[in-house]
């Protein structure tokens, strides 16, 4: 249910998705949903309207726990692999003294280790580093 919830402001970050529409396009019951998005709600993972018998009646906000959850915010650990990953393309795509240069790059992030390049990865995503 998260993820229909994530794909609700995936597509506008302004939305305000209902429980009843949730409940339609996860063939759910809207009081399931409204108990399902109050329980999500105490874990940190949205924010929204309530009301004492129904649940989560509104949803006003997918937090950013909850974007980490569904893979709409990367973890740091996340952010490493893509960074890796996207080194490795590059190395694929790349020839000749470009391409032994990125190698060393990915050599020398590898040899420094995992916690360096999730710092990197980490800096980058945050605006820390390279902005």
């Amino acid at each position: 249910m998260l993820h229909e919830v994530a794909h609700a402001f995936a597509d506008d970050p302004q939305a305000t998705p209902e429980a009843s529409d949730i409940a339609e396009s996860l063939n759910l019951d809207e009081d399931l949903v409204g108990l399902i998005g109050e329980s999500l709600k105490e874990a940190g993972y949205v924010d929204g309207i309530s009301t004492a018998s129904d649940g989560i009646i509104i949803f006003t906000k997918l937090t950013p726990a909850g974007r980490r959850e569904v893979g709409l915010w990367p973890s740091p650990d996340t952010a490493a692999d893509r960074l890796m990953a996207s080194l490795e393309q590059a190395i694929d795509r790349a020839q000749g003294e470009q391409k032994t240069r990125l190698q060393r790059v990915r050599d020398g992030l590898s040899q420094a280790g995992r916690d360096v390049v999730i710092g990197i990865a980490t800096g980058v995503a945050t605006g820390q580093l390279g902005g």
